[in-house]
């Protein structure tokens, strides 16, 4: 297999998670399971925006409503804190009050996290996005998501702003629609998607009729991994993305050499961090007119890279933090020598003692 460790495919029936309650939540902690607050949580967790559910109070209503109507926003979490999200879509289908309280703070999904019942995808699409409008935080990973789904989602959650399909059954088709039906969306996390070509990013990246600038898609993220990408993407990265693109992951991508990684870090002079594990037709070279706002590189399988090109490299990208260059088997310690006098900031870490 082409795909690193942690990568293999599962299974689309994901069991249900467990509540437990620690303590009573307050707008600093975590009220629920699998939920985080703010963005401080990783970006699988689902999320409940703490800011909106402060902002609400609880109307009064008859029968088994009017209990609830005592409560605090507060209690209410803590009530919810025992139960798994799909309980708390229950709850809001049933209760007016838990319906206004909830359908507009759940900013943040993971399907993974949620169990369908055995509904198809896009029933179970078309049910969340109903409930949940306030949506910017969709992940779809490994759930047999195909290009009808990834339609269906864009078209009915509008305001997404970070949209993740790791090893979905999409293609360029995907990423055509993205543009028009997500005008929003500044993150796309697409690796192991080998349908995605070159002709798929284009068509992400092309103007879009309706936009006030005129322009496209403004993504700051774009992971590619392992997708059907070559020189070609880069190049279209570099002109569409120069001013955005702050985080490019390519790895695994065989097509990918040097010509294609000098253009882009020539002209996208913000880029923080590049990922080309894997991609065995690139060098240190290339990297080397890369800006000093590069912090994260990693290099590792790259069997072309040399003490020369890291001496390269390192001379232009002085605040690199994070440096991988495993299974660099052309490096030797001349090249450590030069990464300490060059690249103070980088961080250094040892393998485990035997």
């Amino acid at each position: 297999s082409n795909f690193p460790d942690g990568m293999a495919s599962s299974s689309t029936n994901f069991p249900p998670q467990p509540a437990i309650l620690s303590r009573a939540p307050t707008r600093n902690s975590n009220p629920f399971p699998g939920l985080s607050s703010g963005d401080a949580g990783p970006p699988e967790d689902n999320c409940v925006n703490h800011d909106a559910l402060a902002s609400l109070t609880l109307g009064r209503s008859h029968g088994a409503e009017s209990s609830m109507a005592a409560l605090d926003a507060d209690s209410i979490l803590c009530v919810a804190s025992f139960l798994r999200l799909a309980d708390v879509l229950n709850l809001c289908a049933a209760s007016r009050e838990w319906d206004r309280l909830f359908r507009h703070a759940v900013t943040r999904l993971n399907v993974s996290k949620v169990s369908l019942g055995g509904a198809p995808l896009h029933v179970a699409l078309q049910a969340l996005c109903a409930r949940l409008p306030a949506l910017q935080h969709f992940d779809l990973s490994r759930s047999g998501a195909r290009d009808a789904d990834v339609a269906l989602l864009g078209w009915s959650c509008r305001s997404l702003h970070t949209l993740r399909l790791e090893q979905c059954e999409v293609s360029d088709a995907s990423l055509a629609v993205l543009p028009h039906a997500l005008p929003a969306l500044h993150s796309l996390h697409i690796p192991g998607c080998r349908d995605v070509s070159d002709a798929g990013v284009r068509a992400l990246l092309a103007p879009a009729a309706g936009r006030p600038d005129g322009g496209g898609l403004k993504l700051r993220t774009l992971v590619l991994a392992w997708c059907d990408v070559s020189d070609r993407a880069l190049t279209l990265i570099a002109s569409r993305l120069s001013l955005t693109i702050k985080h490019l992951d390519v790895s695994g991508c065989a097509r990918v050499t040097d010509d294609g990684v000098r253009v882009l870090v020539a002209q996208c002079r913000v880029l923080s961090s590049l990922l080309l594990e894997g991609c065995r037709e690139v060098s240190g070279w290339a990297v080397s007119g890369a800006a000093r706002t590069l912090q994260t590189l990693s290099l590792g399988g790259c069997t072309l890279a040399t003490d020369a090109g890291i001496g390269a490299l390192t001379t232009s990208c002085g605040g690199l933090l994070s440096l991988c260059l495993r299974q660099c088997r052309q490096i030797s310690d001349s090249s450590l020598a030069t990464l300490a006098a060059n690249c103070r900031l980088l961080e250094v870490s040892a393998p485990p003692l035997a």
